[in-house]
């Protein structure tokens, strides 16, 4: 999403612009009048606060860090990938709302993380996951037999068709839920620390 330049306000009463910037860069606080209405609604449409700040790279990835957090865990669990991620992964191509220099934004009044993006994961077993801003929301599996579809409210393609004529045995479903689930809590240290930011003085967490 890109936004139109943003100016610098007086941030509202009850909003400690201070306290909810934390260790963020000190930056002014920005937002134009026209509210936000529906699922986020009663904030600005625009602005580096809340709901908004997921456009924001001071703040989050865009949508690659906010939705691709859920469905990019999702494909990993259901190719046996949840331990390890991915080999690799290569950019093929993105779009930014502003110009960067030596990968900082030049433009500091407006939105800035990639509008259009496709990115290739090579997993450690053979698997290659396309991350994409393109298309419907949700993950797209594709095999040697079929593919199919899932987001939080649509399961569509050839397994989901294959039930109607073979469907689950009875207890299928219970089977799958009713264990316990396994986890993998090793986290590659040299991988978390590009997870870190540099705090601003004032705002160190002793950790």
């Amino acid at each position: 999403t890109a936004s139109p330049p943003l100016p610098a306000i007086t941030p509202p009463e009850g909003l400690d612009w201070d306290f909810w910037l934390g260790p963020a860069p000190k930056t002014p606080y920005r937002a134009l009048p026209e509210m936000r209405t529906g699922y986020g609604g009663g904030v600005p449409l625009y602005s580096n606060c809340h709901y908004a700040f997921r456009n924001w790279f001071e703040y989050s990835a865009g949508k690659m860090g906010d939705w691709g957090a859920h469905h990019v865990d999702i494909a990993c669990w259901a190719i046996g990938a949840d331990a390890t991620g991915p080999t690799r992964v290569t950019p093929l191509d993105y779009e930014l709302p502003v110009e960067f220099k030596d990968g900082f934004p030049t433009v500091h009044d407006r939105y800035n993380v990639p509008t259009r993006f496709n990115v290739r994961a090579a997993m450690p077993n053979d698997v290659e996951m396309i991350i994409t801003s393109e298309g419907d929301n949700g993950i797209l599996f594709e095999g040697t037999e079929g593919r199919f579809f899932v987001n939080r409210g649509k399961l569509a393609g050839k397994p989901v068709e294959d039930l109607e004529t073979n469907p689950l045995p009875d207890g299928a479903v219970e089977a799958i839920y009713g264990g316990p689930v396994p986890a993998n809590h090793t986290v590659d240290q040299q991988a978390s620390s590009f997870l870190s930011c540099e705090y601003r003085k004032g705002f160190e967490i002793d950790v």
